[in-house]
């Protein structure tokens, strides 16, 4: 419930609601009659008040952890979305060293009215918690919404039909992480006390030590995941929960202090690497207009199925074995659980990895600070091609070389857009090679935050490590991969695409269905979920990379026309819908670019038809354009940088040929 109202009224509205229910709930507690003063009605009430807290608590979590999240600075999700993690090792901590200072008092004095203290005393803390509440400001993410009036009309539902993957992946994650932490902090006491007939103020001391130890684990592991990924992170959390399951109890059953105190302190440490990293991963696990009922509900399923039950699990699995083996295979299927999600999660954009900020950038800081990237482009085309430009580097002028039989063809480099992307996102697909890794070089050298997407992940982690970027290996024909990724860039460059050639008698449907989902259908859902954010911040760049073919036919080629087509006509209705709110969307169509597709194309035509491959380029592709040679990457690269300049914000809707002419006489 304040997951669909912390969507539709805001984050901050739910932090101040939640706080009150669960501070007057508790204060309440306090001032219960007594059964002797008014029956049953007292635990009913009790009952009741409690129900409240958990009320209050439910809705608590996601609201504390979005407000940190969206109040971040980029890169530092992970950090400051594991800050409202911490409350929970830290009000363990005041909350039992409250009720131990007061479990000092006499028993009698304790039970006719000290246990009412420090209940009484939460309202302090409500009040010092309603003053911060109330004095910060609203998600900035959530106001852009707002403001737009993009809200969702009822946000469970888009949850529960465009997220369900995201949903059960969240659960997953939580396995491990809740069920085994209340193992170590619940489970464990009974079993000290009860199995080695320890006293239970040794095992509480062994637990609070460990608990404060968290406090300073769990923002380690959030900063962490902001280096290597959220995925890495948590898998090792996971991992370690696996493989420590029988050996904690080996620790243990010593009946030591010490290796008591050392097998709680790992088994902390293990879940503060999945619990630190958790707030940044499950909210980026959902778009920002159903955010908070995406991660609200995906972490509150689990706390029923995998953390209110273990505690209750675990005795009775002790009671019926007499021994901890079956509550260490419980420990391990909770580990495995957790694993399976990880595996089947897509790391969140916005992360980072190891190759994401190499310290050596073939870009320079100046070219990035300026948005100047004409020595850039010049120095990486040129390295690729292998080839040395010719003439003062101010010329521009680039020699085309011989690669298999190509005659040397000199190319005009075009001016570089005076572009400045400092704090702008983009998102570009197919960026492991030609025109999606030139655009996403570009856009990273006008100092864009660029993640880069590709079904090939080793490219795609190498074109990353070469321009600064993110890098995220997904396949964009799983519609269900594509949804978990819950993008939110100011800048999507839809870019992904194949070819097949066969008559539409001979077409495979289930082929000519998988290239319709990977050039229509995903750039539908990645605008579908970058949108929202654009609207709300009033600025945003659409450009879908079609070809001429979306403007013409020719035979042989349908599923790869017909998605063309399709995209420039999805391009012209967010051109419609964004331009009032900022947005701008745009199809750049070039005809024959010199990619590593084009070029197997252009060598198998050159075998086939016995011929050289210029005459090829010359006597067979290049039959109608009036400049005959092919597109560079890095031409189409600036026709993008172009239009998320500011100087373009009149040009929305348009299929802009790159053609050479080829379409000047239709």
């Amino acid at each position: 419930m304040f997951g669909h109202f912390g969507d539709k009224i805001g984050r901050k509205a739910m932090l101040v609601t939640t706080l009150l229910i669960m501070g007057v709930a508790a204060f309440m507690i306090g001032l219960l009659p007594t059964y002797e003063q008014i029956g049953v009605l007292a635990p009913i009430l009790l009952v009741l008040l409690r129900v409240f807290q958990s009320f209050g608590v439910g809705g608590e979590w996601g609201g504390a952890v979005l407000m940190a999240v969206e109040h971040s600075p980029p890169g530092r999700r992970g950090f400051y979305g594991s800050w409202p993690q911490m409350g929970v090792p830290a009000g363990l901590l005041l909350g039992t060293g409250v009720m131990y200072l007061f479990a000092t008092l006499p028993e009698e004095a304790f039970l006719a009215w000290g246990w009412r203290v420090p209940f009484l005393f939460s309202i302090v803390l409500v009040g010092v918690g309603l003053y911060i509440r109330l004095a910060i400001e609203e998600s900035p993410v959530f106001q852009r919404v707002r403001q737009t009036d993009a809200t969702a009309r009822m946000p469970i539902v888009d949850v529960l039909r465009t997220y369900p993957r995201s949903v059960l992946i969240a659960i997953g994650l939580r396995f491990a992480e809740n069920g085994a932490f209340y193992v170590f902090t619940v489970f464990v006491l009974t079993y000290v006390t009860t199995q080695l007939g320890l006293p239970n103020s040794l095992a509480l001391l062994e637990v609070m030590i460990a608990v404060a130890i968290e406090l300073f684990t769990i923002p380690f592991f959030g900063s962490l995941s902001d280096c290597l990924g959220r995925r890495p992170v948590y898998l090792f959390g996971a991992g370690a929960t696996l493989l420590f399951a029988f050996p904690f109890f080996w620790f243990v059953n010593t009946g030591v202090g010490v290796f008591i105190w050392l097998a709680i302190v790992l088994a902390l440490v293990e879940h503060a690497a999945m619990y630190g990293t958790q707030g940044a991963f499950f909210s980026e696990l959902f778009g920002i207009r159903a955010r908070y009922s995406g991660a609200s509900l995906g972490y509150q399923l689990a706390s029923v199925f995998a953390g209110g039950l273990s505690p209750i699990i675990a005795l009775t699995l002790l009671s019926w074995s007499g021994s901890y083996w079956p509550v260490a295979l419980y420990r391990c299927f909770m580990a495995l659980v957790t694993l399976a999600a990880v595996f089947f999660a897509t790391e969140p954009s916005g992360t980072t990895s190891p190759t994401t900020t190499p310290k050596n950038s073939s870009l320079s800081p100046r070219a990035r600070a300026q948005g100047s990237v004409s020595e850039a482009l010049r120095t990486a085309y040129t390295a690729k091609q292998g080839k040395q430009a010719r003439g003062p580097a101010s010329a521009g002028l680039l020699t085309r070389g011989t690669r298999r039989g190509m005659t040397e063809m000199p190319m005009k480099m075009p001016t570089s857009v005076n572009l400045d992307l400092a704090g702008k996102t983009a998102f570009v697909t197919g960026a492991a090679s030609g025109i999606g890794r030139a655009c996403a070089t570009r856009l990273a050298a006008a100092g864009a935050e660029v993640t880069v997407a590709d079904v090939n992940g080793e490219k795609v982690r190498q074109a990353a490590e070469e321009i600064g970027a993110s890098p995220i290996e997904v396949d964009l024909s799983d519609y269900k991969a594509v949804d978990s990724l819950g993008i939110e860039a100011d800048i999507l460059v839809n870019n992904a695409g194949i070819q097949h050639v066969a008559a539409v008698e001979d077409f495979d449907p289930e082929r000519f269905s998988f290239m319709m989902r990977l050039m229509l259908e995903t750039p539908f859902r990645l605008a579908h979920q970058a949108l929202p954010g654009m609207y709300g911040s009033g600025w945003g760049r659409v450009i879908n990379i079609s070809s001429v073919h979306g403007l013409r036919a020719s035979p042989f080629k349908s599923a790869y026309i017909a998605a063309k087509h399709g995209l420039e006509g999805l391009s012209k209705v967010i051109a419609l819908e964004g331009g009032p709110k900022g947005v701008t969307s745009n199809c750049i169509c070039p005809a024959y670019v010199r990619t590593p597709l084009v070029e197997g194309q252009i060598a198998d035509q050159a075998r086939t038809r016995g011929i050289s491959e210029k005459d090829v380029i010359e006597k067979v592709m290049l039959t109608g354009p009036a400049i005959k040679r092919l597109v560079e990457p890095e031409e189409v690269a600036e026709m993008v940088a172009f239009l998320c300049t500011d100087a373009a914000s009149f040009i929305t809707g348009a299929a802009l040929t790159m053609d050479g002419a080829a379409t000047a006489q239709w």
